[in-house]
């Protein structure tokens, strides 16, 4: 399969003069957590929700400081694919670059297109309902979710939690409470929750998912890909009977997508 067939054509660009309280405001207008940035119709860089966040949401930035441009942010190191290759190749890209998207672009480097890591298991998803993949790329959840999670009590306040997502860099925090999930909170969430000048102890049930999506462990994987994609979710917690077990990642499921699609061109 190639690029051209599943990437979103034409996506919403901003120019590099764009503040950055502006970008995370188009962000959540348009629902995107990546921008080009394009200038004279070429692609210059991109913007991720996390480095907006990360420059402007730990911290409320005083009245005084001056407002910063998308060009100081932007990563211009930019790993792109086109529209001919194969789905495969951009996996591959998405795990050894550890990014989230993939702008698109012709022979003349001009921005036709974009692939996020959702697209991927969008079609992963469609691949094994339509059986192209075969039974064996769609096992239990229970066979690719990471046992070893990091949670975060219910008791926990914004400053502490702050610190334990510094300390372990993980981006998505069960919230439990006796071994029961009752929430989810990720570093996006804080960030915001920081950059909303939220006080340091503010309770950590005032800032999580307590509304959370979760997976049964003998549920397979083409599930957790439909839920993740529907809903824009970097992680599913795993539960039986109540009990938290296990998290699937964003990155659990695009690194076994790459494997099944790899399998597949194989035996093809």
């Amino acid at each position: 399969m190639d690029v051209s067939a599943i990437m979103t054509p034409r996506p919403i660009t901003v120019a590099p003069e764009i503040g950055l309280d502006q970008a995370l405001q188009l962000m959540a207008d348009e629902d995107v957590r990546h921008l080009p940035v394009v200038e004279d119709g070429r692609l210059v860089g991109v913007l991720s929700e996390r480095d907006l966040l990360s420059a402007v949401g730990w911290v409320p930035r005083p009245v005084d400081k001056p407002k910063r441009s998308a060009i100081e942010e932007m990563h211009t190191d930019v790993s792109t694919v086109m529209p001919a290759d194969t789905l495969v190749t951009a996996c591959v890209s998405f795990q050894v670059d550890r990014i989230g998207c993939l702008p698109v672009v012709d022979d003349d480097d001009e921005l036709v297109g974009i692939i996020t890591e959702t697209d991927v298991l969008a079609s992963y998803h469609r691949a094994c309902k339509q059986g192209y993949l075969g039974a064996a790329a769609d096992p239990p959840a229970r066979d690719h979710m990471s046992t070893r999670m990091t949670t975060v009590p219910a008791s926990t306040d914004l400053r502490d939690a702050i610190a334990h997502a510094g300390l372990v860099h993980g981006r998505h925090f069960p919230v439990v409470h006796d071994d029961r999930l009752v929430g989810i909170v990720s570093d996006r969430d804080l960030r915001a929750a920081r950059g909303e000048g939220r006080r340091d102890d503010t309770p950590i049930a005032e800032i999580m998912s307590a509304d959370v999506i979760t997976l049964g462990p003998d549920e397979t994987l083409s599930r957790a890909a439909e839920l993740m994609a529907d809903q824009k979710l970097g992680a599913l917690p795993v539960v039986d009977d109540g009990r938290l077990v296990g998290i699937l990642t964003l990155t659990d499921l695009v690194e076994h997508c790459l494997g099944s699609l790899r399998e597949h061109e194989g035996r093809g």
